[in-house]
């Protein structure tokens, strides 16, 4: 099984890096380059002056360097170094050797984990649903940084559930050495995983208080040891003060950042203080802080991947096989007192009770089926679309004039009572039929209101890209209640699962808890920086979810081809026997056609989001390797991690430019700029040269949100060419800077454009001294045909260009405004003035250098005497 398992990752993972030239960029893979510049950086400058702190400085001059990323140890930056030193000095070489070294080691521990916690038969289902998933997982794991997910994931939980084992030893220093790494890798992953390791600890040695605590031991500290080396890393670098400053201001961000007005210039001050790299990332969390925002969480940024029916078929499912394998646990316990026995105890206090119980049941379970049945039938609710007519009456009728599935929809809930009544007579007790009932009533309403869960504005991809048809969802989702209800009403008969789901169901709980309380803590960071991303983090547990639906479909329904019909590893109890053949053959046939069509569904959407988000996009990054673009500087809206990589040379990010805003002052030319923010260069201060990067690229990563728009609204679709720098430049619209258009995206979603940017300022002319608002100020000397206009002004050019063939025009004014041209000389000499003139006349000066002319200024009014 793990040798398939590895042929899987092989095959799906040499095809996705061949299939985009080794380059593998579908929503975000800047981390990869990052990675690289980190290691290089290490490489070539050393820690002396970083403290071995993360060096995020894009650029070849030593003078540039440090300006370090503080909030974490970035442990993949080693890794990397070891790989920059062997040779592999690309991000191409990088992703490839990671990929299958790292990433393979992560795959290797997961089939172990998995193999000791359940089989190996589920561990290769539920690697090859983690491997597949395309959006949650897979393009991550070919970046160099987020391949480490899975590796500490599960490398952790291999140490926890080691220590967990007699004669352990060994995995303590193994397990505080995994920890410490880890913790050295990313702050908020690592506090979840050793939270679902603390839990998964504490549930396997349930009441061995001792043992539990020697277990967590290694594993806190590892996490402390971490801390500690940070710490002595950051004091080293910016002192004790600098530490709390940057925490403070960190926390703040990550969390109230609406609760003080002045934190962006706190941000502006900390960051130029200490040459430290600050992610805008401006959250304020206390309204993420509820259960609905947590459960939602889940639904959003997970669930939704999958397509609501997908996502329903897994909850009604897995929840059922959870409360079937809880409710034979409870039995089997003689303190716990069961929904019958205290159904049957009321009974023989009151007989009469019997009868009234039993019909109430009857008529609860009749409302609840066909409340149910409203719901599979009436629109689009049970796909995750909103409902026409919210609300509760909403939920007791089918709309849109077809009155008459009404009856239908009762008689089957009646039959479906009945039937069931009919079964569990022999009980003696009603409440089957009461829990049945208020299983039917919670599927209606989530089906109902499951909406409210989902980004509608997302719905042309998880309903008209993913959703099956109505002919086949709806009738999947029947089949997976169908089963469901069986399930519960048959109880400890109906199926005798693998014994290694009880323990599944304890890492499920672990690892849904610890993301609750990780949530709890942290809700704004957690967002930003991975739900709103889709980072590797909650997919463990999701993916987790969808393999043991397919596991538990697929073992219920093809045990009979290896059987021949009879049960295997005790499927269908023998206590079943009394059941009807058909019975049996439907149960199996249904949960084998359910396991068929989720693993057709999920490897459909898996094509479906690879058309979406095609991998290869953004491979014209290759080209920056190339003249002209080697050795060049650049300024980017986005990452310039990558650009740096290919070009060799400095790069930062400024999200203002792109506007093409270019303002005239007094001063000279302004262009609409924030050279604060994203400029992680140590000399910025000082390097006049950032300031006129020789290429601007423009790049829009590929969002959820922007595939909508280019799906829903193609128009407002915020492309580059949104962007008025690269349409005016495009346009070949007149302005003062003259940029030039070099490459561009020729896909039709205009993803990208590289823009040759003009610094070759215009010249202007700055106010004469004494006379505010004046720029020229003529005076006519001379008489007769010597007569002069003497042309009074300031020239200037920014850059400090000398002035050549500076044109000076002389008009005569009409009494209607009008002007009409007289003369025109260059160079900026004195103006002669017809001797036949005399009137109001006005001075124009055009500065000019060799290369650009500026606005054409001129004096006030003046009167010219007769000759």
């Amino acid at each position: 099984m793990l040798l398939a398992l590895v042929l899987v990752y092989v095959v799906v993972y040499g095809a996705l890096i061949a299939r985009s030239r080794g380059l593998p960029f579908v929503m975000d893979n800047n981390e990869t380059f990052s990675t690289l510049t980190h290691a290089e950086n290490l490489f070539r400058f050393g820690i002396e002056r970083s403290f071995g702190l993360t060096d995020e400085a894009y650029g070849p001059n030593p003078a540039a360097h440090p300006f370090l990323y503080t909030h974490q140890g970035n442990f993949p930056r080693f890794p990397a170094l070891l790989l920059y030193a062997l040779g592999a000095r690309t991000a191409e070489a990088q992703i490839v050797v990671s990929t299958f070294t790292f990433g393979l080691l992560g795959v290797v521990f997961l089939f172990a984990f998995l193999r000791r916690l359940a089989s190996a038969g589920f561990a290769f289902v539920y690697g090859a649903v983690l491997l597949t998933d395309y959006v949650l997982f897979a393009q991550w794991q070919v970046n160099t940084f987020r391949v480490w997910h899975l590796f500490f994931f599960f490398s952790s939980l291999l140490c926890a559930r080691a220590l967990t084992r007699p004669h352990a030893r060994w995995w303590i220093p193994v397990t505080a050495a995994n920890f410490l790494a880890m913790f050295y890798f990313e702050y908020e992953f690592a506090a979840f995983v050793l939270t679902m390791t603390a839990l998964f600890t504490t549930v396997l040695l349930w009441r061995r208080w001792p043992a539990i605590a020697a277990a967590l031991l290694p594993q806190v500290l590892g996490a402390v040891g971490s801390a500690a080396l940070m710490a002595i890393q950051l004091i080293g670098y910016y002192g004790v003060s600098g530490l709390v400053r940057d925490f403070s201001t960190t926390f703040t961000t990550r969390n109230s950042a609406l609760s003080d007005p002045n934190i962006r210039q706190r941000i502006t001050d900390l960051v130029n203080t200490y040459n430290i790299v600050f992610w805008l990332n401006l959250v304020d969390s206390a309204a993420s802080r509820t259960p609905q925002r947590l459960i939602g969480s889940v639904f959003r940024y997970q669930l939704q991947v999958f397509g609501p029916w997908f996502s329903a078929i897994l909850v009604i499912l897995s929840a059922t096989i959870a409360l079937t394998l809880i409710r034979n646990e409870m039995s089997g316990r003689r303190h716990v007192t069961s929904a019958s026995t205290a159904f049957r105890r009321l009974e023989a206090r009151w007989p009469f009770s019997r009868t009234l119980l039993h019909d109430l049941a009857f008529a609860f379970v009749v409302l609840s089926g066909y409340v149910l049945g409203v719901a599979l039938v009436d629109g689009l609710m049970f796909a995750g679309a909103l409902p026409p007519t919210p609300g509760i009456t909403a939920a007791l009728s089918v709309s849109g004039g077809r009155w008459w599935l009404n009856p239908l929809l009762l008689a089957a809930a009646g039959a479906v009572a009945r039937i069931v009544d009919l079964r569990i007579r022999s009980s003696g007790g009603s409440s089957a039929l009461w829990t049945l009932g208020a299983f039917w009533s919670v599927i209606a309403l989530y089906l109902r209101y499951q909406s409210r869960l989902y980004a509608q504005e997302q719905e042309v991809i998880w309903m008209d890209r993913i959703t099956p048809g109505v002919w086949l969802a709806r009738p999947a989702l029947v089949a997976a209640i169908a089963l469901a209800t069986w399930m519960l009403v048959r109880g400890p008969s109906a199926f005798a699962w693998p014994r290694f789901f009880r323990p599944l169901l304890g890492f499920f709980a672990c690892g849904w808890l610890a993301y609750s309380i990780v949530f709890w803590l942290s809700p704004g960071y957690l967002l930003s920086g991975y739900l709103v991303r889709f980072v590797p983090y909650t997919v463990f547990l999701s993916d987790a979810l969808v393999a043991f639906v397919i596991y538990a479909m697929g073992f219920a329904g093809f045990s009979w081809v290896t059987h021949r019909g009879e049960p295997a590893n005790g499927l269908v109890d023998r206590r079943a026997g009394s059941d009807r053949r058909v019975t049996r053959v439907a149960v199996r046939a249904a949960s084998g056609a359910l396991a068929l069509l989720l693993v057709g569904v999920w490897a459909r959407n898996q094509v479906v989001y690879l058309r979406e988000f095609p991998p290869d996009q953004y491979t014209f990054l290759q080209q920056l390797a190339a003249p002209p673009f080697r050795g060049a500087s650049f300024v980017s809206n986005s990452y310039s991690a990558p650009v740096s990589a290919y070009t060799g040379q400095w790069s930062y990010i400024d999200e203002q430019i792109g506007s093409g805003k270019v303002q005239l002052t007094s001063d000279g030319w302004v262009v609409d700029r924030n050279l604060d923010s994203y400029l992680w260069l140590a000399d910025k201060r000082t390097n006049q040269a950032y300031r006129f990067p020789e290429y601007y690229l423009c790049i829009t990563l590929p969002t959820f949100d922007s595939v909508t728009v280019l799906r829903k609204f193609p128009a407002q679709y915020e492309s580059c060419m949104v962007q008025p720098l690269v349409r005016n430049t495009v346009n070949q619209t007149d302005g003062p800077l003259q940029n030039q258009l070099v490459a561009r995206d020729t896909t039709g979603r205009d993803a990208w454009a590289i823009i040759k940017l003009d610094w070759d300022y215009p010249p202007f002319l700055r106010p004469l001294a004494g006379a505010e608002g004046l720029y020229v100020r003529p005076r006519v000397e001379g008489g007769g045909s010597q007569r002069r206009a003497i042309v009074e002004y300031q020239f200037a050019q920014q850059l400090g260009k000398p002035e050549v063939g500076t044109i000076v025009r002389l008009y005569s004014v009409r009494d209607d405004g009008a002007r009409q041209l007289l003369r025109e000389e260059s160079g900026g000499v004195p103006i002669a003035v017809p001797a036949e003139f005399s009137g109001t006349a006005v001075v124009s000066v055009q500065p000019r250098t060799d290369t650009k002319s500026g606005e054409p200024y001129f004096s006030a009014p003046f009167t010219v005497a007769p000759s």
